[in-house]
């Protein structure tokens, strides 16, 4: 895993990243202020603050043995996670951090909660923090999932996923899952262990569609997977294009969003942002996209 030190210095003036093609404060556009993108929206997690007229924090981290110390952390004046605060946090003690709470921005309440402070997705580890360039992401080793607390989309409805994640090995890498009821997986993307990526649904009987792409390895990567009950079509995109779809798709309720469960796989994908929608955001996919990837300098 790659961890690299985050401090004060490397800032690039106030409010800033080091990140040149970034803008600082709200003079880069919000991704919920797309028109249409916060329709139909059941929950928004990232690092990043991605609305206008989200006023809360972005995560809860907590330190210490059992993770019996915890603060909120909030956004810097360039709308990224508040890295001085996290130092400040957690400098006094062991300089590692684990986030318990990631907060939900679409307004639906679905924050992602992990109870056991050994399963939680560590954010910084002896005051590194885990980054790809100058992006930090949460990182999977070998960690448990996060479980939204609602995110109720109907049986048949269609469904959308806006992924940003980071893959350490070529190896399988689950990247989300949609639950049906507690603990039964309905839906997730992922890799095989060439890396190439594939989506399944596991309604009834287990079914898959794939194709030849693989995720990169030396950067983030961006996903859209658009789903929809047959005789629609359900399609995933990688870095704009459609990699794979398929009309032949039977979608089951889907109760809650999780990040990646660390008991099928010894090699989930490290966490950055996802944006779930009980639509297909067929319209707007391509908006959202360029503001994901332009973001985060991907191609």
């Amino acid at each position: 895993m790659a961890t690299t030190t985050f401090t004060p210095s490397m800032l690039r003036g106030a409010g800033t990243r080091g990140i040149p093609e970034i803008p600082a404060g709200s003079s880069y556009p919000y991704l919920l202020d797309i028109d249409g993108a916060s329709d139909n929206i059941r929950g928004a997690w990232s690092l990043r603050k991605l609305s206008s007229t989200y006023t809360g924090d972005c995560c809860i981290i907590h330190s210490g043995s059992s993770g019996q110390y915890s603060t909120s952390i909030g956004f810097n004046s360039d709308n990224y996670i508040d890295t001085q605060s996290i130092l400040d946090f957690v400098s006094p003690g062991n300089g590692t951090a684990r986030v318990g709470t990631w907060y939900d921005q679409s307004g639906q309440g679905a924050d992602l909660v992990q109870a056991t402070n050994s399963n939680r997705m560590p954010i910084i580890a002896s005051n590194n923090f885990y980054t790809s360039g100058s992006f930090i992401y949460l990182s999977e080793a070998g960690r448990q999932q996060m479980l939204a607390s609602f995110t109720q989309i109907n049986n048949g409805d269609p469904r959308t996923i806006f992924s940003v994640h980071n893959h350490e090995s070529s190896n399988a890498n689950k990247v989300w899952n949609l639950l049906r009821n507690a603990g039964v997986v309905n839906q997730y993307l992922t890799s095989n262990s060439n890396g190439e990526i594939q989506l399944y649904d596991r309604d009834s009987t287990p079914t898959k569609i794939s194709g030849s792409a693989q995720f990169d390895l030396s950067s983030f990567n961006a996903t859209t997977a658009i789903m929809q009950a047959g005789p629609d079509e359900t399609a995933v995109y990688y870095k704009g294009a459609k990699i794979f779809s398929s009309t032949n798709r039977i979608l089951g309720y889907a109760f809650r969003f999780q990040t990646p469960d660390s008991t099928s796989s010894t090699n989930n994908s490290d966490a950055v942002e996802y944006i779930l929608y009980a639509d297909a955001k067929t319209s707007i996919r391509a908006a959202i996209e360029s503001n994901i990837n332009n973001y985060y300098n991907l191609p």
